[in-house]
């Protein structure tokens, strides 16, 4: 019976702090950036090709232009 209620109490302060964390969270995340789309004529495929780029905030300003960025690619079978 011990064994029972200590593993009640343990679920229960789980259940607290996991409740609590969720509490604090915003409601939306805030997104930044710039979605571009970019369209091109294919030689390979004989058709349009569009490309969805989306680049960090402050990527186009002048005064970073030597500020280096991670990149990730994906690609769409």
């Amino acid at each position: 019976m011990k064994a029972i209620r200590s593993r009640v109490g343990v679920l229960a302060l789980a259940l607290f702090i996991v409740n609590a964390g969720l509490a604090q969270q915003p409601s939306k995340p805030t997104v930044v950036g710039d979605l571009r789309i970019e369209r091109f004529q294919s030689n390979i495929f004989d058709r349009m090709i569009t490309v969805r780029v989306w680049l960090p905030e402050g990527y186009a300003d002048i005064s970073e232009a030597t500020k280096k960025y991670p990149t990730l690619y994906m690609l769409d079978g």
